[in-house]
């Protein structure tokens, strides 16, 4: 989700933007801002097709734009201000920063760019804050602004700015949701009060961030924030907030602005707020259960696929749905703990347990479709033409990539099964006693899907030419069943001993 420094000339936008789609990557959304001068391009794919897309779009921006001549309300520190990598569905947070290291490395390597590593990538604490990035970038510049070296220190690239496109921060981090407040006040003042009061420590709200800004295009103040804790704090308490702070200023809140896109658990969240329901669901909304409806058919597609005697799917894929199940499973006992009062101490932990479960069940049906895939990969090899010794040679190195693919993908499987064990066991813990066998059902059902996944691991690495990578393979398989066995029985202990 990068944000260029630009967000009035829509040609440049576009153009930015089309280099991403070039590379290959889904465009999801662009949300420009004259005022900021700012604009955020959300495009999504595989892990390689969105870094090639990240720095096609980058170089485009540093190609067009120019910092020296670049104004805005909103703080930047390069014409490719920020590019946040953000896990969706399969992809796994592991996956965001080696994305954003290797995006990194390549900017400062083939652009030139002084590149900082922030949040989940960061290298160094004092880079896992933005705002400190942002810091520590400026005031190196202003040191050099008054006759000092400039003492810039990235991660990646030189420790000098680019000429004309500055410097840039990747890093890897959760969803957020960016809003914006305008009040009707006459100067900027009430907004950077308000954001102060706002914006955690001061407010008790985790993970919101907040500045008060005038937009001289709009005639109003505004105050920008970005909610990075979607779980403890809903965007809409983040809105009442700045209400409830600008009435205390005699001030109104004329409306909001959604800057990008949003997580539909928000939409929920705020849509029963404001109907005064204890919860909503997604399958109570009759678009998202008409598509729950066409999923179960693809379910039903997918049992007679396996049942079929067709060589995929097979039990790699039945291995991530086991895990699936159990993931679900543990979302189902925090869903019947969140909002009861018996659990309202709990209710904090349990939401982020909740975050957690959701993120390893997307991944894990991802992983479903992508074990198929990878074997049909492997298949398709296999067949290639070997009849002299080049195209035996090309043959083999294909096939050694296609058995390491296949190795990896159940590996993965076994990776979330074990975060979804680390759950339930805590789930266990915490969660609902009338609901706690179901937490016992999902650590068997994962503990399970690990087990057979890394069945899968060791029948492909048995079969690569390259023995050192296949030892590895079985170093990572045996690290994996011993992390498994002790998750699983912690978590089903627990359960047993909290059944009534």
């Amino acid at each position: 989700m990068p944000n260029f420094s630009e967000g009035r000339d829509r040609a440049v936008i576009h153009q930015i933007a089309c280099a991403a789609i070039d590379a290959g990557a889904s465009l999801l959304d662009i949300h420009a801002d004259a005022d900021h001068n700012r604009s955020v391009i959300t495009f999504a794919g595989a892990p390689n097709t969105v870094v090639q897309a990240a720095y096609r779009a980058v170089e485009t921006a540093v190609e067009l734009l120019n910092l020296g001549t670049h104004e805005g309300v909103h703080p930047r520190i390069g014409v490719a201000d920020v590019v946040p990598f953000v896990p969706v569905g399969k992809t796994s947070m592991d996956d965001c920063i080696s994305a954003a290291e290797e995006l990194a490395q390549r900017l400062g390597k083939e652009l030139r760019l002084p590149a900082y590593l922030y949040e989940h990538a960061a290298r160094r604490q004092e880079y896992r804050n933005l705002a400190h990035v942002r810091r520590v970038h400026l005031e190196a510049l202003r040191a050099a602004e008054h006759g000092g070296p400039v003492a810039l220190s990235p991660d990646e690239g030189p420790a000098s700015v680019h000429p004309t496109a500055g410097a840039v921060a990747v890093g890897a981090r959760e969803a957020l949701v960016a809003l914006n407040c305008w009040l009707e006040a006459p100067d900027v003042s009430s907004a950077r009060r308000v954001a102060a009061a706002v914006r955690e420590p001061a407010s008790g709200l985790r993970g919101l961030k907040a500045l008060g800004l005038w937009l001289p295009a709009e005639g109003r103040a505004q105050v920008a924030m970005n909610v990075t804790d979607v779980n403890n704090t809903p965007p809409h308490v983040a809105v009442r907030a700045v209400q409830r702070l600008s009435e205390g200023e005699g001030v109104s809140v004329s409306g909001s602005e959604l800057v990008g896109l949003i997580p539909l658990s928000s939409v929920l969240a705020a849509a029963a707020d404001s109907l005064g329901l204890e919860r909503l669901e997604a399958r109570q909304v009759l678009e998202l259960a008409m598509e729950e409806k066409e999923t179960s058919v693809e379910m039903e597609t997918f049992l007679d696929s396996l049942a079929s005697g067709a060589p995929a799917p097979g039990g790699g894929a039945a291995s991530a749905l086991a895990g699936a199940l159990g993931a679900a499973l543990a979302s189902m006992v925090c869903n019947l703990t969140i909002g009861r009062p018996k659990y309202v101490e709990a209710e904090e932990a349990t939401r982020s347990l909740l975050a957690r479960a959701e993120a390893q069940r997307a991944r894990l049906y991802g992983l479903m479709h992508e074990d198929e895939e990878a074997y049909g990969d492997l298949l398709a090899q296999y067949k290639l033409p070997k009849e002299t010794q080049e195209e035996r040679s090309r043959r083999d190195e294909k096939v050694e990539a296609a058995l390491r693919r296949a190795a990896d993908v159940p590996l993965h499987v076994a990776r979330a099964c074990m975060e979804v064990l680390a759950v339930l066991g805590d789930v266990a813990t915490l969660g609902n006693p009338n609901a706690i066998s179901d937490a016992g059902a999902g650590a068997h059902l994962a503990a399970a899907a690990a087990r057979a996944s890394l069945l899968n691991v060791r029948t492909n690495a048995a079969l690569m030419k390259d023995r050192a990578q296949a030892q590895e393979y079985l170093r990572e398989m045996e690290e994996v069943e011993q992390a498994v066995a002790k998750l699983s029985e912690q978590a089903v202990t627990t359960a047993i001993g909290r059944i009534r």
